[in-house]
């Protein structure tokens, strides 16, 4: 009886951890027939389609009928989006498309605390889930510098890449997942205690991978994570009061990280100096600082909320005007993507969606908030952790809410720490 039970326990971890896998693949599958053959078929929009319809299934076998009249009733939401854009349904697959990317958050969130619900899955389990992707898109992103793979930004005049992001299509979208990787990795040997050889490569894995995919959100975030994060994990004690383990990661890192640093920017000089001038060139061209931080994100926002307030239509500020119609009333672009989730949320999806949306988001970070304080544990408070930085980063560089990796990866420790003392 008890060997059928671990038999049975083997099979089901080995399916989880290859269903885990699979959006990884997807994503590289894509960009592969893009990039090298440049064959436009929606591999991946089909195969996560599959995804959902099979998370709903398994929801639906296990009549969590709450959840799914939750899942139905936002996603009727936000098809209304459709019906007030622009008169006519030739955006529709675009929309879809769309929609789908924004429920892939709840419907994975809901379908893994489902299954860490029934099923035990231990703490390791999911590290050696994460430890395999941080490897994977390490090995991803250092073979597009020996050409398996694109370039972030092109090259430039020199003829020098400008950051690299493999086979990935979506620069700014892999920048917070391998984010996510890196951060549940880096947390892990911390909240364990590794040995702090074993933390400077996870630390020396991590520089090299952002550093290479060279986009602000990369270093900026890789740089908040490995100082901030050890200061987070003891947010119930007084900074005077950090145990000898952490004060020791802060001496290890400051001397051995920084020769870490050293010897990359020495190796990846010519990268680096690419990047230093394509970073340079639009501080020039920028008109302030925040202009310049934001990428010229906010241009688009007054263009954006004048959009909303003065030619949307009393039903499109309500239900949205979907995906494409925002550019056709844009006399800035072409099509209008704010790239700041919120204002584009609320322009597809209006103000009813773009509630729903973030009472969903927030409602998961309020929830972990209360349970990390509540609990002091620390395991929580990486979930918690990660949902503020991503919200953040949602409100000032985008391509979260709509990034089917980081939506399906976050949710995995989210619900999973969701679940722990239940």
């Amino acid at each position: 009886m008890g060997t059928n039970i671990q038999i049975q326990t083997i099979k089901y971890s080995t399916l989880l951890f290859l269903f885990i896998l699979l959006p990884f693949f997807i994503d590289q599958i894509q960009g592969y027939l893009k990039i090298e053959t440049s064959f436009e078929f929606p591999f991946s929009a089909l195969m996560k389609a599959a995804m959902i319809i099979l998370m709903f299934f398994y929801l639906c076998r296990k009549k969590r009928i709450s959840e799914l009249l939750f899942l139905v009733f936002l996603t009727f939401i936000l098809l209304l989006s459709v019906l007030t854009d622009s008169g006519n349904l030739h955006h529709l697959p675009e929309d879809i498309a769309q929609l789908a990317k924004l429920i892939f958050f709840p419907v994975s969130f809901i379908f893994f605390s489902t299954i860490f619900r029934h099923q035990f899955y231990s703490d390791h389990f999911i590290y050696e889930i994460f430890r395999f992707l941080f490897y994977a898109l390490f090995i991803a992103i250092v073979a597009s510098v020996f050409g398996f793979g694109a370039s972030q930004y092109g090259v430039d005049n020199t003829g020098a890449f400008i950051g690299y992001s493999g086979y990935f299509w979506a620069g700014n979208e892999l920048s917070l997942v391998v984010i996510i990787i890196y951060s549940y990795n880096l947390f892990y040997n911390l909240y364990y205690q590794s040995s702090f050889i074993r933390i400077l490569w996870v630390f020396f894995i991590g520089f090299i991978t952002c550093l290479l995919i060279s986009t602000k959100v990369a270093i900026g975030g890789f740089l908040l994570v490995t100082l901030l994060l050890p200061v987070f994990m003891n947010l119930n004690q007084s900074l005077l009061k950090l145990s000898q383990y952490f004060l020791r990661y802060y001496s290890y890192l400051v001397v051995a990280g920084m020769a870490i640093i050293w010897g990359v920017v020495y190796v990846l000089f010519d990268l680096i100096s690419a990047y230093y001038n394509r970073l340079a060139f639009f501080y020039d061209k920028a008109d302030s600082i925040a202009n310049f931080l934001s990428s010229g994100r906010d241009r688009r926002v007054v263009d954006a909320i004048d959009i909303y307030v003065h030619q949307y239509s009393p039903l499109q500020q309500i239900f949205g005007g979907g995906v494409y119609y925002t550019g056709i009333l844009s006399t800035s672009v072409e099509k209008l993507t704010v790239e700041i989730d919120p204002l584009d949320m609320l322009l597809a999806y209006g103000i009813l969606g773009f509630l729903l949306i973030y009472l969903f988001w927030f409602g998961v970070t309020i929830y972990l908030a209360v349970k990390t304080f509540k609990t002091k544990d620390r395991y929580i408070g990486i979930s918690l952790f990660l949902m503020l930085f991503c919200l953040a980063v949602s409100a000032t560089s985008g391509h979260v809410l709509l990034s089917t990796l980081t939506s399906f990866y976050l949710s995995i420790i989210a619900a999973h720490a969701f679940q722990r003392n239940c």
